[in-house]
């Protein structure tokens, strides 16, 4: 329909559906309750990925209530952070989240460990009762970093910067927030408490004419693709690699009259259909000076395509049909 026209007879059919109730109770892995702890009821048969259908959070004593939940399969997810287990103990103080007593002030450099639990809910219009959902901790994602180059790499291998970032939308109850990791003088790194989700592992922090080139985590470079942490199963082999080497590609162009033409806008993009992915590090724009002359640095190997446009809408190259219309 376009703007301004108008349309009769256009009617909607409301069906009535019966709407039930989730009652239940969260605890760690001994039993007990925990606090802070939120929980997100998501449709499972969604095509949206994150999609959230209702959140809540637990009280006090693990207790949780979720009600008007319409018919359907959904997957309750239950997320917390807990301080640091060990150290500072007392043996008059609460339980701590993994049993016995005391833990670590939770301040603003102490390290909290993540916990999380998930279960499979199907809602037929009756209510729920006595739903479990049993916290675990998170699991632990490590490798070695790597160097590709002429240059001597850096020393201090500890001031390296290893983190996990979601690839899964920012939602209360899903993937945590960036997960930063710790690196050893060898090279060594380890990233703990990570929540089973899909992620994108990163490094920086080298410097000196340094840039990360890959982060393969089985067999696949998580620069381009996402790979999932799944519960009992977190990577132990993953190589994060820098290179002092930047791959560029510079150029003129000009009109049909061989004048500089500054008014276009240049998208670089890969062959590949596969990388044609949202925020690709492989998708690049720029605008050339006003002598024609344009350059794309730091691309990654591989064979691209180029093209020029006027009055593009800013982040539209990111768009696989739009690729696929130029292509």
């Amino acid at each position: 329909q376009n703007t301004g026209e108008e349309r009769a007879t256009v009617d909607f059919q409301l069906v009535g559906v019966p709407l039930a109730r989730i009652d239940g109770t969260v605890v760690n892995s001994t039993g007990q309750p925990t606090d802070n702890v939120q929980l997100t009821l998501t449709d499972a048969a969604t095509s949206v990925p994150g999609a959230i259908t209702m959140g809540v959070r637990a009280d006090a004593d693990g207790r949780f209530h979720l009600a008007n939940v319409p018919p359907g399969s959904y997957r309750l997810n239950a997320r917390a952070a807990v301080p640091q287990p060990g150290g500072g103990s007392s043996p008059t103080g609460p339980p701590g989240p993994f049993g016995g007593r005391g833990v670590r002030p939770l301040g603003p450099m102490s390290t909290a460990v993540r916990l999380w639990g998930s279960v499979d809910v199907a809602v037929d219009g009756r209510n729920l009762t006595n739903v479990l959902v049993t916290l675990q901790q998170g699991l632990t994602v490590s490798g070695r970093i790597a160097f590709q180059g002429n240059t001597q790499p850096p020393a201090d291998l500890t001031r390296i910067r290893v983190n996990l970032a979601p690839a899964e939308p920012a939602v209360a109850g899903g993937p945590p927030q960036n997960a930063a990791g710790m690196v050893d003088g060898s090279g060594k790194f380890t990233i703990t408490s990570v929540i089973p989700g899909l992620y994108r592992l990163n490094a920086g922090g080298v410097g000196n004419g340094w840039s990360i080139d890959s982060a393969i985590v089985d067999g696949q470079d998580t620069l381009d693709f996402p790979f999932e942490v799944k519960p009992g199963a977190a990577p132990s082999g993953a190589v994060i690699t820098f290179t002092d080497k930047q791959a560029q590609l510079t150029g003129t162009i000009t009109n049909q009259r061989g004048q500089p033409a500054p008014e276009q806008t240049l998208i670089l993009y890969p062959a590949d259909e596969r990388y044609w992915l949202p925020q690709s590090r492989r998708i690049r724009s720029t605008r050339p000076s006003t002598d024609g002359q344009f350059s794309f640095t730091g691309i990654p190997p591989g064979e691209y395509k180029i093209v020029a446009m006027v009055d593009v809408e800013p982040g539209a190259w990111f768009d696989p049909s739009f690729l696929q219309q130029v292509d």
